[in-house]
This record gives C-alpha cells, structure tokens and sequence, in this order.
C-alpha cells in the first residue's frame, strides 16, 4: 500500500496529453512519460534521440495491454530524424500517422507505473513476460536499431527523484500491481467528485452585491509547492532540463525554486487556473515552461520546469 500511495502521490502532480508530442523533455506521452529523450551533439545542440527502443517498445505494450506495431516504432524514429532536421512540423505529422489510439487516464497511469517499474531495475523483456506478452518482438526492435541516431542514454527516464520499490516486486505479480494503482487512482478521483460542494445562499438573487465573492476565490488561497530534497533532484539535476545557470544565479537550487514557485503561482492567480496547467513563466530573463496540478484546495504541485 506504501508503493501504491508513493507512486499515486508523483502521479496527482502529472499534467496528461492523449497523443505523443515533442516537448523540451523529448518525445512524451501519457502523463509526461518520455519515449525518446533529448541528447546534445557536438555543438551543444538539442537533438532528438530514440535510444532505448526495447524500453518504447515494453512502455507502449504495457498501457495499451497489447504489443504496439513495429511501424509505431518506425514513425518515432523518423519523427526524430525530421525534428533533429528542423521540420518539426513534419515530425509532428510522422507521429500522427503512427495512429496510436488516445492514451486516456488509465493508459497514462499504465505507461507511468512501466516507466517507474523499469526506471527501478525491471528490463523491458522481464515487463513484457510478467503481462503474458510474447517478448519475442523485441529482438526484432534491436535488429532494426540504427546505431548512428544521436544517443541518449539508456534507462535516463523522466527523473522524478524515482520510486525505487518497483525492483522488489515481484514479477509474477505486476498485472496485479498495476490492475490495484488503477483501482486505487479510480477511488481517490470518486472521492473528490463526491466531496460536498460549498452551500449556495438559499436566495441568490437578493445577496448584497458587496458580500459576493471574489471571481477568482482560489486565487487568495493558493498555497505554493513545499521545496523537498526529491523535487529538487528532479528539476534540477536533471540535465535535460537545462537550468544550471538559472541556480548560479540564485546561488542555490532552494532559491532558485523559490522563485519558480512565485512566479508560477502569480501566472496562476492571474490566469486564474485550476486543475492541470500547462504555463510559461519569465525568471530573471529565463522563459520557463512549468507544468502541475492545482488541487482542490489550492495547493500548487509543480511536477516538471524546463527551458
């Protein structure tokens, strides 16, 4: 249950996207889960890099509980070829025409729970198995691996100050883990459509105009993020995200969130947004794109920042 929770609580601050899509991350799907990550050739500039194919392979078979086809595959990798390129607008249309059905919330948490599982030791084939899928097509995967695509290092997931309990799981039992994280997540997300409402006054039409309440109430109660060891690791000694001179500036990563954390929490007041976000920010000169949650009671979860 520890594992279950741990895991739900990482997940509560994911913004989704039901179709893959290139971000500063990499080539992304689901909950932010990265498929291809960003490498950097010889002259520092970003390229798309398809690595670990296996890995892609075993993440997509595991949230749509079937194999993928191998041209799903085929498409990233030319996906990557247009964007490193410069046709980005092509690789977006190459990704389109992988036609991978929606990754809904369950696929999303699916994709998540595989990343986190191989991310804490389990190998791509060991995943495939342990759901009953023949792992047979992932030396296919391997066979067709080109080996002069930009590299990004294998097993380099979307860092999140990782969950490291998956490697004690027992194999034979991960289509049960994953079936309780599902039935888990769905009775947390009942419990807040079930909360009771804030009461109306029983006669609206003749309330004081004075007395009404902000248009924004959220807006004077929105609590920012807590700085904790785990968030720091994730944001900031992840290379990929690319902030080592915003923390020069500030002297500390701690100072540095601080004002991530401001300056996410006025474009949320002004913007006045609720749920899921998806923002640009400026901090000192540095536009940054913060993603999170605002949950229900106002707290502000930021679950990733990059350039």
């Amino acid at each position: 249950m520890e594992q279950t929770q741990e895991l739900l609580q990482k997940w509560d601050a994911r913004a989704r996207r039901p179709r893959m899509e290139i971000t500063g991350e990499g080539l992304t799907l689901g909950a932010g889960t990265v498929l291809a990550g960003m490498a950097k050739d010889e002259r520092g500039r970003p390229r798309l890099a398809l690595a670990d194919e296996p890995r892609a392979f075993a993440l997509l078979a595991t949230a749509y509980e079937r194999p993928v086809e191998h041209y799903v595959l085929a498409k990233m990798r030319r996906a990557a070829e247009l964007w490193n390129d410069g046709e980005k607008a092509l690789a977006h249309i190459h990704l389109a025409h992988a036609s991978l059905p929606p990754c809904g919330e369950e696929q999303a948490l699916r994709l998540f729970v595989a990343d986190e599982l191989i991310e804490a030791g389990v190998t791509p084939v060991a995943l495939m198995k342990a759901q009953g899928f023949d792992p047979a097509p992932l030396n296919l995967v391997k066979a067709n691996f080109n080996p002069a695509q930009p590299r990004w290092a294998a097993g380099s997931g979307r860092d999140s100050g990782r969950w490291s309990g998956g490697a004690n799981i027992d194999l034979a039992g991960v289509k049960d883990f994953i079936a309780r994280l599902l039935l888990e997540a769905a009775r947390r997300a009942a419990r807040t459509l079930l909360r009771p409402s804030e009461p109306e006054p029983a006669n609206p039409e003749v309330v004081n105009p004075e007395s009404k309440p902000p248009d924004t109430p959220k807006a004077n109660t929105l609590t920012p993020p807590k700085v904790d060891a785990n968030k720091l690791h994730h944001i900031f000694d992840n290379p990929r995200h690319e902030l080592d001179g915003l923390v020069a500036e500030f002297g500390s990563q701690e100072a540095a969130f601080e004002a991530i954390r401001n300056a996410t929490r006025e474009a949320i007041k002004r913007q006045n947004i609720s749920g899921m976000y998806d923002i640009e920010v400026e901090v000192r000169g540095h536009k940054l794109t913060v993603r999170g949650t605002v949950m229900n009671d106002g707290t502000i979860k930021i679950g990733t920042v990059f350039p």
